[in-house]
């Protein structure tokens, strides 16, 4: 059953219902600074939701200051109002956002560069932990978006500047659709997984080496590629399609 205080925002999106609860509990001291919320599994279970706005919700949360994410510890509340920057919601579209990409042009080619100058050991561990996972995956022929995303979440948490991590956080969150049909189209495709492991395997390999310039173009590489597997990939799909049209 949904939860009640959901259903009186119903008008919302999912993400909007679940960014307002939160923020309605810290209002009503529910929740308060130092505070750690349930995973994300948990919560969206509690909400009768989905991961994919509790999870948009979190990064909202995250990129207004609220929230930071805390290995080992999980979402912890930071401050009980958020600050002045403000994201619009999303519209939960397919269509590739040429406006998002190149935010995360800019902005992740940047952070990457940034993490190569300061990563710690811990940051390393997190990484490579995400990269095991998406090795281990493309290995059985099998796709893990989530460790996708962590990969680029523990980038982002490389750089230790708080707004430069909330703001990949965030861009990452949003772009997690996106990825998951780069990931499915490889198939289409015929390249298979093994481009996107050697792209984030470079990206790991810059950053521990500690050489920004290498991690940029590294970065750069990747989310170029990123690009021209998805919308490749649905060029594919369409003429895969128009063949089975043609010989019907």
């Amino acid at each position: 059953m949904r939860n009640v205080e959901l259903k009186m925002i119903s008008a919302l999106s999912l993400a909007d219902q679940v960014e307002h609860y939160v923020l309605g509990q810290l209002r009503s001291k529910e929740l308060k600074p130092g505070d750690v919320l349930p995973p994300e599994s948990e919560l969206a279970i509690r909400l009768g939701v989905s991961r994919a706005p509790v999870r948009e919700a979190m990064a909202r949360l995250r990129a207004a200051g609220v929230l930071d994410t805390k290995p080992g510890r999980g979402s912890v509340i930071l401050s009980s109002a958020p600050n002045t920057v403000h994201f619009a919601p999303t519209t939960h579209s397919l269509k590739f956002d040429e406006n998002l990409f190149e935010l995360r042009l800019t902005m992740e080619s940047a952070g990457t560069a940034l993490a190569a100058a300061r990563r710690t050991e811990e940051n390393l561990a997190a990484i490579q932990t995400a990269m095991n996972k998406m090795e281990i995956a493309a290995g059985s022929g099998l796709v893990d978006s989530e460790a996708d995303v962590a990969f680029h979440r523990a980038v982002a948490q490389a750089t230790h500047n708080p707004y430069m991590m909330s703001i990949l956080e965030f861009i990452s969150e949003r772009f997690a659709a996106f990825v998951q049909t780069a990931w499915d189209n490889s198939k289409v495709i015929g390249a298979g997984p093994q481009p996107a492991i050697q792209e984030h395997q470079a990206i790991l390999a810059a950053i521990r080496s500690g050489d920004q310039d290498r991690a940029r173009l590294a970065a750069l590489s990747h989310l170029y590629a990123l690009k021209d597997r998805m919308l490749a990939g649905k060029s594919a799909i369409q003429e895969a399609s128009l063949t089975v049209r043609v010989k019907k």
